[in-house]
C-alpha cells in the first residue's frame, strides 16, 4: 500500500488522506505507526536517490576465445582486470 502511495501521483490532501487510511489499517492489524513512517521514509528516500542518480544499464561487450583449459581461465581473469568480458567457445571434434 505504501508503494502505491508513493508511486501514484496525488496532491497533498489526497496523499495525507491515503496515508491516514494506511496507518489506520496498520493500527487495526496491531502494527505500530512508527513502522509505517519508517517504510514511507525509506520509499521516499529511494525515490529521491533514483531521481538524482538514475540507473543506467551498461551494455557489456564480450570477446570470444576458444576454451583450452586452465590457460583460458587465466587469460579471462587477466582481461577481467582490464574490464574486458570474455566468453568461451568449445571446439567439438566429430568422430569419424
Amino acid at each position: 500500500m505504501i508503494h502505491r502511495l508513493v508511486t501514484v501521483p496525488l496532491n497533498g490532501f489526497n496523499f495525507q488522506k491515503e496515508l491516514n487510511i494506511i496507518k489506520q489499517i496498520a493500527i487495526n492489524n496491531f502494527y505500530n505507526v512508527k513502522i509505517i513512517n519508517k517504510i514511507l521514509n525509506h520509499k521516499l528516500y529511494r525515490k529521491a536517490i533514483n531521481l538524482v542518480y538514475p540507473f543506467v544499464k551498461e551494455n557489456k561487450t564480450y570477446s570470444l576465445i576458444t576454451y583450452i583449459g586452465q590457460a583460458s581461465n587465466n587469460i579471462a581473469r587477466f582481461f577481467a582486470k582490464l574490464n574486458l568480458n570474455i566468453a568461451f567457445k568449445l571446439i567439438i571434434q566429430q568422430a569419424n
